[in-house]
């Protein structure tokens, strides 16, 4: 699982648990070629890896969790993921990110 976007890019990033699923919320970069179309996952132990999707525009994407549509106040999107406990890291392009706890 890869990053596409540098941590800088995404912030500031919050999560809210949902019942069985989190809510992740996050900056959508600025971009002319490309758009977020959402996150993939992956379980690992305990732990839940998310990467941000980075699509080309007029192209179909395959992603997991889509972001809504249109995008909040200050370019925000938002993904929910299923998740009962553990951590949740964020894959970006220099690192992770551990956004829960």
């Amino acid at each position: 699982m890869e990053g596409s976007y540098p941590q800088a890019a995404v912030q500031p990033v919050t999560v809210e648990r949902d019942g069985g699923e989190a809510v992740i919320t996050f900056t959508v970069p600025l971009e002319s070629a490309y758009y977020v179309a959402g996150v993939s996952y992956r379980r690992e132990g305990t732990d839940l890896r998310v990467a941000i999707d980075r699509c080309a525009i007029r192209t179909e994407c395959a992603t997991m969790a889509k972001a809504s549509r249109p995008l909040g106040d200050g370019r925000r999107t938002q993904v929910r993921v299923p998740f009962e406990s553990g951590r949740i890291l964020l894959v970006h392009a220099d690192g992770e990110q551990q956004i829960h706890p």
